[in-house]
């Protein structure tokens, strides 16, 4: 719904001190494990992101509001990729590798 006439008039017709946000989900998959990254922006204004993972332990990893969504969801990239193996343990060996 990107649509820059069509965000005006939202904006327009919302009461004061009402804001509609727009949200985006993605999902990051590395080699431990798959990541929900969840995009927020309002309409007129910053981007932030978070991200989850989908199993193993709840941690969270968000960015700071942005004016761009790749800045947002690359801040949460980069932490992920940054931290992850504090986290989460290596994947199991599949039994192909144990024959090499």
């Amino acid at each position: 719904m990107r649509d820059k006439k069509t965000e005006d008039e939202l904006l327009k017709s919302l009461p004061d001190g009402h804001r509609l946000t727009h949200k985006e989900f993605f999902v990051y998959t590395t080699e431990k494990t798959s990541y929900e990254i969840e995009l927020y922006s309002e309409i007129n204004g910053p981007y932030y992101a978070v991200g989850i993972p989908q199993d193993g332990p709840v941690v969270i990893y968000g960015s700071s509001r942005t004016d761009s969504a790749y800045n947002a969801i690359q801040m949460v990239l980069d932490k992920i990729q940054r931290e992850e193996h504090h986290f989460l343990p290596d994947p199991p060996f599949s039994k192909d590798d144990a024959n090499e």
